[in-house]
């Protein structure tokens, strides 16, 4: 495992987990709750790419954006752009990597977010996950992790990263709570 990553999964850990669970509690196979996903993914994602900008340590950085993708979604489902959240302030490299590697890793839990949304059968909502494909088949999570494992070697852009990274889920966190209180929640968490 890259050395940079096991650190700032450590360090992440808890707002990680905090943030996939309050995710999980949103029912992504109805309309309602897929909209609830999209909005407080744009509120944060579109100032994060905008912070991130041409700064990116990443020479694929163009192809990585979703933004484009997400808004698409949100037109194809009726609905505006939520007003931007204030990103954090990510000052070099070690802290741009450190946004990115929570961006990038949301790809991986998207696969199942997108099963969800294909199970749902709402073609409207089908038709809406532009975002949750975006190359789907780059493996771009893996070349992010060999990319910036070049980058983030010593320890205080390690730290960098880590504290990047526990300030982006923060700022996801902050989008779901403002999104929507009312968000439906899936019925098996409703049992638990």
């Amino acid at each position: 495992m890259h050395r940079f990553r096991a650190h700032i999964r450590d360090v992440t850990r808890d707002a990680h987990e905090r943030l996939d669970s309050r995710m999980s509690a949103l029912n992504l196979g109805a309309r309602a709750g897929y909209e609830t996903f999209l909005r407080t993914t744009a509120a944060a994602l579109f100032p994060l790419e905008r912070e991130i900008g041409a700064g990116a340590p990443l020479t694929d950085w163009p192809r990585r954006r979703r933004s484009g993708c997400l808004a698409r979604d949100l037109s194809r489902l009726g609905l505006a752009a939520p007003p931007p959240l204030d990103p954090p302030p990510l000052d070099g490299n070690a802290q741009r990597l450190g946004a990115l590697y929570v961006i990038e890793g949301s790809r991986l839990g998207g696969k199942m977010i997108l099963k969800t949304v294909l199970d749902s059968g709402d073609d409207d909502m089908i038709a809406a996950t532009k975002y949750l494909r975006h190359g789907e088949t780059d493996r771009l999570f893996h070349s992010f992790l060999d990319a910036a494992s070049e980058h983030l070697t010593g320890t205080a852009d390690i730290e960098d990263a880590a504290a990047a990274a526990t300030a982006v889920f923060a700022l996801f966190e902050e989008s779901l709570n403002r999104a929507s209180t009312a968000a439906p929640v899936s019925p098996i968490q409703t049992a638990l």
